[in-house]
């Protein structure tokens, strides 16, 4: 044979044997090889470990060599330092999983998988009408350093101990600074801090506001929410925060409502009003008055022309009491109802509805500020039974707006349609179930234990969790089922 053709067959040449990780290999050497598989062996806490590699049992030859890998403990965090200790900051205890072997440390990102956010500067003096400039780092995969702008934000969680704050980005210029915070949400520089002190669980307003973008998403409507990044209801998710190196609590980040949350541009005629009082006006039984202080706020006027925005919506108002939805964006006005109203937020029946408009005339209402929702009522104090505040009860409530009745009064058979199409999609059971499950499993049983021990006042700490949740919505749901069955039935009759 010839000395090329025997190197060739030699080289590759490759015979599986299936039985104990061997095989056999024609070497240029003239042994046939027996490959064994040298086992990965994983390290301990302080013996090493070592790759998996593979050698010749004949002749020894190492095919593959295995690579040392360092010993190494596997720590997990214990415990969360409310102060400072000595001189290390942002600092918890953490015991190895397998020899409990304890040491103290900075928590950083990969401890906790949330990211960090550390405030340097005095939050005490920040205010809901002035600004406060103060220097923020945000530490996930990537590190952010920025001076950032503080204003306090809410209204009746302004009596709370711990704050809600709208922070938005500058640069060296004190000009506006995009920054890219979340790949989905694009570079933005407005952000908010969302203390949840009523919501102990920190899930509510999240979660009930993200099963919201889904139910815009899947009607797959050609209209202005449809390819939002969550339908026109806000986003965000879990952060830690500190105050100069002092634990400040468990915190989401949010999209805030302002103008991106529905990607409107300025000087042009879109806006966006908060409907904000239980006021007759927020019913939408009477006009909103001159200086917009019988219950509303304006969000964002793009052209400035809050005149005309006052007119188009009082247009509104008046429509509505003649049985006129001309300029109401009719389905997404059922869908928002009708979450509303399963989800048991009480307190948005008329206020906490936001009003947005992309041409000035036609205005869309969507939901927000969700943390009084699936049982728990307004002051975090006490839960209502999944049977309570039911439709019919709803729809006689004093505080309910008009629209509502008008649309039952209207569109029965559109109304029940629109139901049972939404809980053959994002109000599946197991969808609601699996986001409530996924956002509350994400975060620590420590960082919930921290918060009990920072904030000892949160309503409900031992009262709202998933179990309360998940029976709500399970009870909920089957009672709101049966009530379309029998008003389909009744209308098929």
């Amino acid at each position: 044979m010839k000395k090329w053709h025997y190197f060739f067959i030699s080289t590759f040449l490759l015979i599986s044997c299936s039985a104990n990780n061997t095989s056999l290999f024609l070497s240029s050497s003239g042994c046939e090889h027996l490959i064994v598989i040298d086992q990965r062996k994983e390290p301990t806490c302080y013996e090493i470990g070592l790759t998996e590699g593979k050698h010749c049992a004949k002749c020894n030859l190492i095919i593959e060599k295995q690579e040392i890998i360092p010993p190494s403990h596997n720590y997990k965090l214990t415990n969360i330092y409310l102060e400072k200790v000595k001189d290390i900051t942002k600092a918890g205890d953490f015991k190895c999983a397998r020899c409990q072997n304890k040491i103290i440390k900075e928590i950083s990102y990969e401890d906790i998988n949330i990211p960090i956010i550390t405030i340097e500067g005095n939050l005490n003096t920040i205010n809901k009408e002035n600004k406060t400039k103060l220097k923020i780092t945000y530490q996930d995969k990537k590190k952010i350093e920025s001076i950032v702008t503080f204003k306090l934000q809410g209204s009746s969680s302004l009596a709370y101990p711990k704050k809600n704050y709208n922070i938005q980005f500058l640069d060296e210029n004190d000009d506006k600074r995009k920054v890219l915070l979340n790949e989905n949400w694009s570079k933005q520089n407005k952000y908010c801090l969302k203390a949840n002190y009523i919501d102990y669980s920190q899930a509510r307003n999240v979660v009930s506001a993200k099963i919201y973008g889904d139910i815009v998403h899947y009607r797959n409507l050609n209209d202005e929410i449809n390819n939002l990044v969550n339908g026109g209801a806000i986003d965000g998710y879990p952060v830690l925060i500190y105050n100069n190196d002092n634990y400040l609590g468990l915190y989401t980040l949010n999209i805030p409502k302002d103008k991106w949350l529905f990607n409107m541009k300025d000087k042009k005629p879109n806006s966006i009003l908060m409907a904000k009082e239980w006021s007759k006006s927020c019913f939408l039984q009477e006009e909103i008055n001159e200086n917009f202080s019988n219950g509303w706020e304006v969000e964002y006027c793009g052209n400035d022309d809050i005149n005309s925005l006052r007119n188009n919506f009082n247009k509104v108002i008046n429509e509505i009491k003649n049985n006129d939805f001309s300029h109401i964006y009719v389905d997404r006005a059922i869908d928002s109802m009708l979450y509303t109203m399963l989800i048991g937020a009480r307190d948005n029946y008329s206020k906490n509805i936001l009003w947005a408009s992309f041409d000035g005339s036609n205005f869309l209402p969507s939901v927000y500020d969700l943390d009084a929702t699936w049982g728990i009522n307004w002051d975090g104090k006490s839960f209502s039974k999944y049977n309570e505040y039911l439709i019919n009860d709803i729809l006689s409530s004093w505080n309910c707006n008009e629209l509502w009745k008008k649309l039952f009064q209207n569109y029965p058979l559109k109304i029940v349609s629109s139901y049972f199409s939404l809980r053959e999609g994002p109000l599946k059971l197991d969808n609601i179930l699996n986001k409530y499950n996924s956002f509350i499993n994400s975060i620590d049983k420590v960082i919930y234990q921290t918060e009990s021990k920072k904030w000892p006042n949160m309503p409900s700490q031992k009262e709202n969790n998933i179990v309360q949740i998940e029976s709500y919505i399970v009870q909920r749901i089957n009672l709101f089922d049966k009530y379309f069955k029998e008003m389909k039935n009744a209308y098929n009759k």
